[in-house]
């Protein structure tokens, strides 16, 4: 899911520099919530007194936070190693010299040895 809303963001939206990378754990991070919203809803629609057993917590009370901690933190890593990928195989650009022209001074448009 990550990859499709890392696309779509860049296709359509072309966020600035540090949300290019955040806008996607965020889009993960809004379905997880919402997805354990909708099942808790259900749960409470359908059967009360049942809400645990529907919701197959299996005893566990902070099951859905887990849930939601494991999608965010696997979203975090996979843009983390996307952003490793990406730096790795960007083409290196050579760097101009700032003390290349060490010991010329220009004056008047006349490059004159120091």
């Amino acid at each position: 899911m990550l990859l499709p809303a890392l696309e779509l963001f860049e296709r359509y939206a072309r966020p600035p520099a540090v949300w290019r990378w955040l806008m996607p754990v965020f889009f993960v991070m809004f379905h997880s919530v919402s997805y354990e919203m909708v099942e808790w809803i259900a749960a409470l629609m359908a059967a009360p007194e049942l809400g645990n057993a529907y919701l197959g917590t299996q005893g566990d009370e902070w099951d859905a936070q887990k849930d939601m901690a494991l999608a965010t933190g696997g979203s975090i890593l996979a843009m983390l190693l996307l952003r490793l990928k990406s730096a790795l195989s960007a083409p290196r650009v050579k760097r101009p010299d700032r003390f290349q022209n060490r010991g010329l001074r220009v004056a008047h448009g006349k490059a004159e040895t120091l």
